[in-house]
């Protein structure tokens, strides 16, 4: 059985200040830190290429529904649409007027209540409550979700 203490020194932690990478690679660090990073970009590249056109598509449909909901030209489908993309890009609470839209417009639409309701919920803000219940009552596939995100809200019901 080989023992710390058998190990040569080159493999010994590093000590003080001076980081692994350094105190084992010695002068080989700043090669191997090229070769490294040369190796994730080409393993990577296809991925963020893909992503970064998927991302352009996104913002052009976005500007497009953006002024289609300004001209008052706007189904609920493409307000819900407009809604995931302002979610994708700017998180789930700049999509909270998006969402009151495709409400408004559609009172009935189970996803949209239960999105809003979980976002509401999240803010501690007991109006949540009443739309996760709306989404159950709309749509049966909503039940069993909605009383788990509940179940972790118990002041609030």
């Amino acid at each position: 059985m080989t023992r710390a203490t058998d190990l040569p020194s080159v493999l010994a932690a590093p000590s003080g200040a001076e980081c692994a990478a350094h105190a084992w690679l010695g002068t080989e660090e700043e090669r191997v830190a090229r070769q490294l990073s040369v190796s994730w970009a080409t393993d990577h590249a296809g991925a963020w290429s893909q992503r970064n056109q998927l991302g352009a598509k996104l913002l052009q449909r976005r500007t497009l529904l953006a002024e289609r909901a300004a001209s008052a030209a706007i189904t609920p489908e493409e307000r819900w649409e407009l809604m995931n993309i302002v979610g994708e890009f700017d998180g789930p609470t700049a999509a909270r007027s998006e969402l009151e839209d495709v409400i408004r417009a559609k009172p009935d639409h189970a996803p949209a209540l239960f999105r809003l309701g979980s976002i509401l919920l999240e803010d501690g803000e007991r109006r949540g409550v009443a739309l996760i219940k709306g989404a159950m009552t709309h749509d049966r596939n909503a039940i069993e979700p909605g009383e788990a995100l509940l179940r972790n809200y118990p002041g609030m019901a």
